[in-house]
């Protein structure tokens, strides 16, 4: 089993053409439904009441949601814009909400998961979490922009807990 942690979101992604607003988004929901495809996936992660239903059956068709934890508040929200070309894309806001003062825990199935893949979210949060699981035996994380600006040394203590990284 993978268990993906990390963020689910409503994004607002603008293009010369088009902008869509709250749309399914976040690292973990891209990662852990790609995943799904190869490998029973379970997901933790938290949303808030503002969460679509049909935003949750999407999750629900393809992955475990034993991790998934609804809130009051806020969803974590994300909005970006890209450039003519789609090649470059600037954060316009990043709202945290719910996302911001959670603490996770990992479920008692998830515990044995062989493959953890922390996708981008608080690296405090992902440290502390890759200590739950019973034995690893890969183990990977995600950063952004964001993190590494606003808390690096917590970045470099959790690179240093995994196998593997992107940023």
């Amino acid at each position: 089993m993978l268990t993906v942690f990390g963020s689910t979101a409503l994004d607002t992604i603008r293009t010369p053409k088009k902008t869509l607003k709250n749309v399914l988004g976040g690292a973990a929901t891209f990662a852990a439904i790609s995943a799904s495809n190869f490998v029973d996936t379970g997901l933790i992660a938290v949303v808030g009441k503002d969460f679509p239903k049909q935003h949750h059956r999407i999750l629900s068709k393809y992955l475990d949601l034993q991790g998934l934890t609804i809130k009051e508040g806020k969803t974590f929200r994300y909005d970006g814009k890209y450039d003519d070309t789609l090649s470059t894309r600037s954060t316009l806001k990043t709202e945290l909400n719910v996302l911001g003062n959670f603490k996770a825990t990992v479920p008692e199935a998830y515990r044995k998961s062989q493959f953890v893949y922390l996708a981008n979210n608080d690296p405090e949060q992902n440290t502390s979490l890759i200590k739950e699981f019973d034995k690893v035996k890969f183990s990977m994380c995600d950063t952004i922009d964001f993190w590494i600006s606003t808390k690096r040394e917590a970045v470099i203590k959790m690179i240093k807990a995994v196998d593997a990284v992107v940023i």
